[in-house]
Order: C-alpha cells, then structure tokens, then sequence
C-alpha cells in the first residue's frame, strides 16, 4: 500500500506487460492479439512471433538466422517458411507489394520494422480497491474504532462512487463516438436488385457505378473503384472483413427496386470499426429522375460523414438532368459491357451508347462512353488507329460541349492528344483537368500514369499508377500497369517480382506471361523467357508479343524464326492497319538499323499509337544514338 491509501495492481513479482501501439494498430503480447481499431485482425501464430521479435528490436535489423532462431528455435525449417510469414504478416497490417510503411526488407540481411512504436505498459495504472481483495480483507484492513454504521455508511459511499463511475464511463464512451476519427475512405458494394427481376442485375450495378462516381467527385474521399467492389456482388463476407480487404473507414450498402416507371434506392453508411449506422434513407421517384435520386443519395452520405464539399464539387452533385429512361438504360448496359473488355463486348458497349445517343441526343455521358469505348478498342489493337482515333476524339468533343464538367471525356481526349494527336502538353493538361474534376477516377490516374512512363518520367508514373491501385486494388490491369512502369524503369527485379505475383493469381492473363518473358530475357534466362512468349501467344497473338519474341529471337541468333515473325505482322497489316514500329523493333534485334529507321518513319506517317513507347523501348536502345532516331523522337515530341 501506498502513503495515499492506494493499492497498484501490479507488484515486482508482477511486473507490468508491454502493449504496443502504432498507427491503427495495437498489440497485446499477454492475448497474443493484433487489433486494427480494436478489431481483431486473423494472423497464424508465427507470424505474430515475428511481429513481436520486429517490435522489440524496432528501428534494428534482424537478421534471417536471428528470426527462425526466436521463432522456430531448434526446429529444422528452410527459409520459405519465414518469407512467407512474413508476407502474411505484411497483409495483415495492408502493405502493398512495393510500399513498405511497417516492414523493410533489406536484401542480403534480414528485415527492419520502421513504423513509429509507442509502448504503453498495460496493467500500470492505480485502483482503489486491489482486484481479488475479498470482503472480510477489507474488514481487516479497518482502523481501529469504526463502528459497524460508519462502515455501512462507507460501504453506501462505494456504491454511490461506482455508480458514478459508470455513469463518467459511459459518458465517456459516447463523448468517444462523437469524437471519431474522420472518414478518408468508402467503398459503395454493389447494390442489390430488389426488383424480383434478373434483367434489373445490371441496372442495380450501374447505380452503384453512378454513386461511386458521384462519391469520388469529392476530393477529401477516397472512393474505391467499381472493379474492385464488384467482387463482393452477393458476397457473404463480413463487412470488417471486407473493410480490411479494401482498407476503407466506411461502407455504403443498400439496395434498388425497380417496378415500372418507379425505382427505390435505399442506402445506409456504416462505420465499420464501430458497427455504427451514421445514416440510412430510400428515396423514392421516377425512373426518368433516377439520376436526382442518385445525387441525393450522394450529398445526403457526404453530409453524414461530414466531409465539406467545396462550391464546384456541390454544384456537380447537383447538376442532375433529367434523361430518358431507355437511354439511361441503354448507357448503363453500354458501361457493363465496356467494362469487360473483349474485342466483343466492347463492340457491344458502342453499339448500346450509339443507341442511347439516339434516343437522347443531348446525353453527355452516353458520348464519353462512346469516346472511351473507341479508345480502350484502340489500345487494344481491336480497331485501326487511323479509324478509332478520329471516332474518339469528336465524341470526348461532342460530350464536352454538353458538360464540360465530365471527367471521363477529359480522359479519353487526354489519350487521343498525346497517342494519336503526338501532343503531350495538350494530353498533359486535359489529364490534369480530368483529375481536378474528380480526384477519385481510378482510370484518369492510370492512364495518366502510364503516359507519365511513356515520357520516361518514372517516378511520377509511379505515383499516379499506385493513386490508381489504391483507388482499385483488385484492378488486374492497373497492378501490370506497375510492373510494366518498373519493367521500363529498368528496374527489372521489382518488375519480376510483382510480375510473378500478378501472375500466380492470374495465369490466363496473356500480357502477364509477356511481361514476365520480358524481365526474364533481361536476366539473360533466354529459353525460359521464349516459353513464356510462346504462352502468351498461346492466349492471343498480340502483336507486341510477336515484337519482343521477334526480338528476343534475333538477338539470341535465331534469325529464320524472327523473320518468321516479320511476316506475319506484315500478313496482318492493311489499309487502315500497320504494324511498322513492331516489325522496326524486331529489325533492330537483328542489326538491320536502315530498315528498322524507315519502318520507325513510315509508323509516324501512319501515325501509329505504338510510337509512344520509343522513349523507353529497351528493345531500341541500339538505335538511340543514331541522328534519325534523335529527330524522330523531337518530330514525336518525346525528346528529353
């Protein structure tokens, strides 16, 4: 006992327990428990040995040997089993591949925890009454001369005491609620269709769609793409459990009902790391005022979480038209299918923006769909440059004249000024409007991005492409886009090692088997490289495959199977298609520098798309000295 009558709980034969603390984490070594905010986070149990081992040597090296000696101790292991755990335990705090805010590995050594730890000694604190302390303890603990009424009276005092003890706590507690940290992130999951209806599927995803670009116009939000919510479409995972995957303070759920002319969107916010309801409402109307409806859906969560809205992002959100329902319903399948991506369901999605234009010819959106239909088509080798271009750029046109304001259409202008346009100021600033316009636009920063590497400007690239992960994070396409960024970045062990993750996930991805071909060449692993090749081709023969395969043949000697290659990208050339860069590159593989010149000037009087990689093609280093190359890249806008 002390000299102020109080008892500690802990004694030196109980010394206190370490809790550690840092960021939303906290660590209870005595429960042998993770918590993000307080909620449990899974982890196996080797894995939370090594977060310890990390946490008491903080801001130190630990060796490889030092933790399998303090995790496994004389157990024979190899040394996968502690890269893996250690990935494991990388998940769980929600590191990404190549960002590592808690755990640095340094190669050759071992791995160093970096995050800022504060260490709170649990169990230190002081209490009146020592816990186990029975009754009659008490009775004997009584000074000499107190009658049984005082004690009584002390005892009524006690009672009085911890009743408003509980009462300051759960005051306290309510205070924390109204005390809450903001919310900076939200995924919108996919709404579901009420209608009894199947065919109504798709106009329920295209109303989350609608709320999730509304949501992102709002710039101190971080709003989770369509692509990476989509997966929990009738998903039966929890909503903390899904918040962790998508690393979000907050989600919107709800659903859509649609009889007749008449829809019912009904929408409720979640606080997920407190299960609290900050708001629920339906909103009932018209179908041809569905987009009204949205936006109040919009600005009713966005004052919920009180986020503050500039003047411009208020007006956007209020900026609803009314549209005809067939139209809208016409677009909305048009966005579902422009979303796959195949050579066919993206001539599918023309055909449906081409319908909703027709029957609403005042409908921006419809006309940004158009333009980004044409462009993805483009990209895609689906449709001739020469013919897709000039489509996609008067529709971003003709949509910007409706609503300047349409983040999309500034995009999609963005790709036609600098791949087809060769302007890359102009693409630069329509990109920088499409980003001020909405923050929140996986696909501005990702193309953005990959300009950005294009131009050899890496790191910026880097950023932009990883803005975009974090927006869409099970985005296939966005997670090559970084490897591909590294890859070019000459930065090929990075490259490999996403690469091989992307792939281990997805195998049937063509580009991904091309791109590790790619990294492996460059580790002079030839044969291995020339199979990867030949799986991607397997899945399609996309011409920049048969361009780098074409030049891994020629620099490895095998001139009869390059030039095979050579003629079938001339097979495949037309009136409206040519494949000049491709067969440039597999030219100077093997030492033709003339030929490989004339085709390089021929792509840009086709004006091929493929002539922004020449900045950073390895595949033409060769050539960079040579004085037509410099004055090719000045004529293309691409000299530094």
């Amino acid at each position: 006992m002390q000299a102020d009558g109080k008892v500690r709980k802990n004694s030196e034969s109980n010394p206190p327990e370490p809790f550690y603390e840092f960021s939303p984490f906290q660590v209870d070594p005595l429960k042998r428990i993770l918590l993000r905010d307080g909620q449990p986070v899974p982890l196996t149990g080797k894995a939370f040995d090594i977060l310890l081992m990390l946490l008491e040597a903080r801001g130190e090296t630990l060796t490889k040997d030092q933790l399998m000696d303090g995790v496994w101790g004389n157990t024979v292991v190899e040394e996968g089993n502690l890269s893996r755990n250690v990935s494991t335990l990388r998940k769980a705090l929600g590191e990404s591949p190549d960002e590592h805010q808690y755990i640095v590995t340094l190669p050759g050594l071992g791995y160093r925890f970096v995050a800022k730890v504060r260490e709170v000694q649990k169990g230190a604190e002081e209490a009146d009454i020592p816990p186990g302390l029975e009754p009659q303890a008490l009775l004997e603990l009584r000074p000499q001369g107190l009658t049984r009424r005082t004690l009584a009276l002390l005892a009524g005092t006690l009672v009085v005491a911890l009743t408003l003890a509980l009462v300051v706590a759960r005051w306290y507690k309510l205070l924390g609620q109204r005390t809450a940290p903001p919310i900076r992130s939200l995924a919108v999951l996919p709404l579901e269709n009420l209608s009894g209806d199947p065919s109504q599927d798709c106009f329920a995803d295209g109303i989350t769609d609608e709320l999730i670009t509304d949501l992102a116009q709002v710039g101190a939000l971080r709003v989770v793409s369509h692509t990476s919510v989509m997966r929990y479409k009738s998903s039966r995972k929890a909503l903390p459990e899904i918040a962790r995957e998508l690393k979000v303070d907050a989600v919107v759920e709800g659903s859509v009902s649609r009889f007749g002319e008449e829809v019912r969107i009904r929408a409720q916010l979640v606080r997920v790391a407190t299960d609290a309801h900050l708001w629920a409402q339906s909103y009932e109307g018209n179908v041809k005022d569905v987009m009204t409806l949205q936006s109040r859906v919009a600005s009713a969560i966005a004052r919920a979480i009180q986020v503050e809205l500039t003047s411009a992002q208020q007006a956007r959100l209020n900026l609803a038209r009314a549209v005809d329902p067939a139209a809208h319903e016409a677009y909305l399948k048009g966005r579902y299918l422009w979303r796959q991506r195949t050579a066919e369901s993206l001539k599918q999605s023309l055909d449906r923006f081409e319908q909703a234009i027709q029957k609403d010819p005042g409908y921006a959106e419809a006309y940004a769909g158009l333009a980004d239909a044409y462009t993805v088509m483009v990209v895609n080798d689906h449709v001739a440059e020469r013919v897709g271009m000039p489509q996609a750029e008067a529709a971003a046109q003709k949509a910007l004249s409706l609503d300047d304001t349409l983040a999309e259409a500034h995009t999609s202008l963005a790709v036609v000024k600098f791949d087809f346009d060769r302007d890359p100021v102009s693409a630069e600033r329509e990109f920088r409007t499409a980003l001020n316009l909405d923050p929140g636009y996986a696909t501005a920063h990702h193309w953005y991005g990959m300009m950005l590497m294009w131009l050899g400007r890496f790191q910026q690239a880097s950023e932009q492409i990883q803005q975009a992960h974090d927006l869409d994070p099970f985005s296939l396409g966005i997670t090559v886009a970084l490897a591909s960024n590294y890859y070019f970045w000459r930065r090929y062990e990075d490259s490999l090692a996403l690469t091989r993750e992307v792939q281990a996930a997805n195998p049937s991805f063509y580009i991904v088997h091309s791109l590790l071909a790619l990294n492996l060449a460059k580790k002079g692993m030839t044969e291995a490289a020339i199979s990867e090749f030949e799986k991607s081709l397997a899945l399609e023969r996309h011409p920049y495959t048969l361009m780098w395969l074409g030049n891994l043949y020629a620099i490895s000697g095998r001139r009869q199977q390059a030039l095979l290659l050579v003629e079938e990208l001339a097979r495949r050339s037309g009136p409206n298609q040519s494949y000049a860069y491709p067969t440039a590159v597999i030219w100077a593989g093997l030492g033709e520098f003339d030929k490989a010149l004339d085709l390089l000037d021929k792509a840009f009087e086709q004006r091929e798309t493929d002539l922004t990689m020449m900045k950073v093609e390895p595949c033409l280093d060769r050539l960079r000295p040579n004085p037509r190359f410099q004055r090719l890249m000045r004529r293309l806008g691409l000299a530094s």
